[in-house]
């Protein structure tokens, strides 16, 4: 049991280091992170809050890690709180110190008015939910009453030889339209778009602008009308988003684009297969070499495009 272990605030100042040692014992075979991937997911980000996350120690030695994540823009009814993070040594599992830890996040979840809680999937993910590579972890939220309600897969190509095919070019040339980089000249328009047509991913575009990648942002213009939007995630990116975890894994070339919105109106036209693949060259021209893509909604469309 977790006797003689004591559970207190995760402190990133004071324990991340640690954490990171604990997450290559535990996952790094299969999971393996970058501290820039760490650090900016747990407690670098302006959704943290201290008391999100909890550690298990037992003297100086850690021994557990959790985090939840919360998104405190959207606290509201049926607000749903997350699991982003929960690691326990490979030599004191079983001993209730993952039940804890678990405990721990759910009570925090509760108290800042989460009414449900997913394991990952969260904003600022590691996993878009939880890995089938992980037996074990899913063996232990399914005892917790926790259910899984679906699949939820990334893909990933690569780019070496990647181009257009031409029926996607002529779609763009015979609907009038141009995928561009987005410039601050845009921002009004390209957010105003956002707002009516896509305004769950708003905020995406406010973190890329406020990170500095505005050239990251895709857009689909007719004439100067912004009728579809792309985010686009490259090596050079300064805010390293979810296409972008798994860089030990994929090379630190990777890269990677989301949110792939067409404007009502302009639907059923064949643009979306002709926009991702604009994206996928956007992500080759900064030097990526495969382009990841996560929490895939119509995988049938995506395979199509390789």
């Amino acid at each position: 049991m977790a006797k003689g272990v004591a559970f207190q605030e995760y402190s990133p100042l004071a324990h991340a280091g640690r954490v990171l040692d604990l997450w290559e014992r535990t996952l790094g075979n299969a999971y393996p992170v970058t501290p820039r991937v760490f650090l900016c997911r747990a407690g670098g980000h302006t959704g943290y809050e201290a008391g999100d996350g909890l550690v298990a120690m037992e003297g100086d030695t850690l021994l557990g890690f959790g985090l939840a994540e919360i998104d405190r823009h959207a606290l509201g009814a049926g607000t749903t709180g997350h699991v982003a993070v929960l690691l326990v040594d490979p030599q004191r599992q079983r001993q209730n110190i993952g039940c804890r830890l678990l405990e721990g996040i759910e009570k925090r979840l509760r108290a800042a008015g989460c009414n449900r809680v997913c394991v990952a999937g969260n904003p600022m993910r590691f996993w878009t939910g939880l890995p089938e590579a992980l037996p074990a972890a899913r063996a232990f939220f399914l005892r917790q009453g926790y259910a899984v309600t679906g699949a939820s897969p990334d893909m990933v190509h690569p780019l070496g030889s990647y181009a257009m095919e031409p029926r996607y070019r002529e779609r763009l040339d015979a609907a009038g339209v141009r995928v561009v980089s987005a410039t601050l000249d845009d921002t009004g328009p390209m957010l105003a778009f956002q707002t009516r047509e896509f305004a769950g991913w708003r905020r995406n575009l406010l973190v890329m602008l406020a990170a500095g990648d505005v050239d990251n942002i895709l857009l689909v213009k007719h004439g100067e009308e912004i009728i579809g939007t792309i985010t686009a995630f490259t090596p050079q990116s300064r805010f390293r988003n979810a296409n972008l975890v798994w860089e030990r894994i994929h090379g630190a070339d990777m890269g990677g684009y989301g949110a792939v919105g067409m404007a009502e109106a302009w639907r059923g036209k064949g643009l979306g297969a002709a926009m991702s693949q604009a994206a996928a060259l956007h992500v080759q021209s900064r030097g990526a070499t495969c382009c990841y893509i996560d929490w895939v909604g119509p995988r049938e469309f995506y395979e199509k495009l390789g």
